[in-house]
């Protein structure tokens, strides 16, 4: 090339899409560690219902709770009064995305 080419370049903009974002971000949990209760606080995709589920260190279930959809920024008190000191595992479920962390709860 001379570098006097001069090449006309056609782009079929219909082949780009644009990728949906994470359907739940930001998730925090505080107090950690929790006494008698903590707050959870995430932003949710509001075109879908989310689901908190609390598991204990043995992988059993011990707080189910769902939300609406409808709900983009959510911050729910969770009761642990009546749960045993330890170590939990918090899971978030919104459409297909999962998030989880852990919480120590102590008396």
């Amino acid at each position: 090339l001379s570098g006097r080419e001069v090449y006309l370049c056609q782009y079929d903009l219909s082949l780009l899409g644009v990728e949906p974002g994470p359907s739940l971000t930001n998730l925090r949990v505080s107090p950690i560690p929790a006494t008698r209760e903590f707050t959870v606080s995430f932003e949710a995709d509001a075109g879908q219902p989310t689901q908190l589920r609390l598991f204990d260190m043995a992988g059993r279930l011990r707080f189910q709770q769902s939300l609406p959809a409808g709900t983009q920024y959510v911050r729910q008190p969770i009761d642990t009064a009546t749960l045993p000191a330890g170590v939990y595992v918090l899971q978030v479920a919104n459409g297909e995305t999962s998030l989880s962390k852990r919480v120590l709860i102590t008396k």
